[in-house]
């Protein structure tokens, strides 16, 4: 055979081992694509919004409970908030008025729990169970403070002429917002993300596709 011919072939042979070498490569790195280079705001403010609307019910359930014990209308709390669109109740629309008050607290859990949520795994990861507590009881009870006495001191009497929701007992309503705070920031791990931890994760399991090629 030709001897400038078997080179020729050995060097084409070469090229393609190469170009198999690199498209291996590639199929044994993580799928980047998707992957965000920076913090996944956008999917922990989706996340936050989900545990806030738990965190809210977790909290309506602990203050009906509390009502039950002591013998309350497990509803008082969602009565109240109704009076904020309402104002007094008649006979005539409380059923509306509590199933609206339900509503705009899921809502408002919701969107409170967003930004929590983000800035909790932006700026404080990795807290421990107890100081994450913590952290909720002193949120919540901030929470209540400008709630009551920051916004609907003064709003809902120039809606409706009264300010209803303050006769809440102060205990309840503090106790309200912190369980819910402390709900929110006890789940925080449970959305959070990290897309380095998918990249170890993913790398350590090779592609199935390169495995067949072997």
């Amino acid at each position: 055979m030709d001897a400038r011919r078997i080179k020729k072939e050995i060097e084409f042979h070469r090229r393609k081992i190469e170009e198999l070498e690199q498209e291996l490569d590639q199929l044994a790195q993580p799928d980047r694509a998707w992957i965000p280079e920076r913090f996944y705001t956008a999917y922990h403010a989706l996340a936050g919004i989900i545990i806030g609307a738990i965190a809210a019910w977790v909290a309506l359930a602990f203050n009906a409970l509390g009502s039950e014990i002591l013998h309350r209308d497990p509803f008082r709390l969602m009565k109240y908030y109704a009076t904020i669109f309402t104002g007094d109740l008649t006979e005539a629309n409380r059923a509306a008025a509590l199933m609206v008050a339900i509503g705009i607290h899921t809502i408002t859990g919701a969107l409170c729990g967003a930004p929590i949520h983000v800035v909790a795994s932006r700026f404080f990861p990795g807290r421990g169970l107890r100081t994450r507590a913590a952290w909720g009881v002193v949120l919540g009870l901030v929470m209540w403070l400008v709630n009551f006495y920051g916004v609907l001191s003064w709003l809902q009497p120039l809606l409706v002429g009264r300010f209803y929701i303050g006769e809440i007992p102060v205990w309840v309503a503090a106790l309200t917002h912190v369980s819910f705070a402390v709900t929110v920031l006890v789940l925080q791990p449970l959305g959070a993300f990290d897309a380095r931890s998918y990249v170890t994760e993913h790398a350590a399991s090779p592609d199935p596709r390169v495995e067949s090629r072997h």
